[in-house]
């Protein structure tokens, strides 16, 4: 029926309408890692300015550094924390990695940082993730891009582009979207999707039609938070000129 039809229809703008709120309030990315692969370099780079203490001593980075940064027209936080492994060497240190977890716990993507001469690895996270190998400058070769992983030099700067790009696409920052960027609007709209499901619910089971044009009337009023308000009147001139109801 085509209250199912208007379901998807709503249904898919809600999801393009929390799109657009992050757009608009920011994303957070993670940068997590080994000690010493290059985590605030990167972040450093990232930011085109020194913002994170850099050395050749592992374990620099005891607590989260953060750099909001415009990309691509999205606000983006980023988040450089302390080296993740086993065997924390103290306190401090094991207090910074449990922070780096919280931070990943809140974050909408992850850059898994890999010094690329060694051989670490890091327990997967359930979260979107992209793969960056670093220090790609100490290799002979350059090696080729795979789909979810990126080789970079954030000493040169080499690339950064391809990471950026991976990034706003793993966002979904670019392309057609809407213009409701609102928090108010994603509560509206879900009001909306309730309340229309309702109506379809009501009109398949047999319900009164006195139901379904509530459910309507209901669905209506949280469209009208959003466009204009719409008066009952307006409401059942639609659904009379749309279903013959009896007298």
């Amino acid at each position: 029926i085509e209250i199912r039809t208007q379901l998807d229809f709503i249904k898919a703008l809600i999801a393009s309408t929390e799109r657009g709120v992050l757009i608009r309030e920011g994303f957070s990315v993670v940068i997590v890692g080994p000690p010493n692969a290059g985590k605030s370099t990167l972040l450093n780079a990232l930011a085109k300015k020194d913002l994170a203490i850099t050395s050749s001593v592992a374990g620099t980075t005891r607590d989260s550094i953060r750099a909001s940064l415009n990309l691509g027209g999205a606000v983006v936080e980023f988040v450089d924390t302390a080296g993740l492994r086993k065997e924390p060497e103290n306190e401090i240190e094991e207090e910074g990695m449990r922070r780096a977890q919280s931070a990943v716990e809140e974050a909408n993507l992850v850059l898994s940082v890999f010094d690329v001469t060694k051989q670490d690895e890091l327990k997967p996270f359930n979260k979107d993730t992209i793969i960056v190998f670093n220090k790609c400058d100490l290799l002979d070769q350059h090696p080729g891009e795979t789909g979810g992983e990126v080789f970079v030099s954030a000493e040169t700067g080499s690339g950064l582009d391809n990471l950026v790009e991976l990034i706003l696409i793993k966002l979904g920052v670019g392309g057609e979207t809407t213009l409701l960027s609102r928090r108010r609007h994603v509560v509206c709209l879900r009001d909306c999707y309730d309340s229309l499901s309702s109506a379809a619910s009501s009109l398949e089971e047999g319900e009164g039609m006195e139901l379904v044009a509530e459910s309507l009337l209901s669905a209506q009023h949280s469209l009208g938070e959003i466009t204009r308000p719409v008066s009952s009147d307006d409401l059942l001139g639609e659904i009379f000129s749309e279903f013959c109801i009896g007298k």
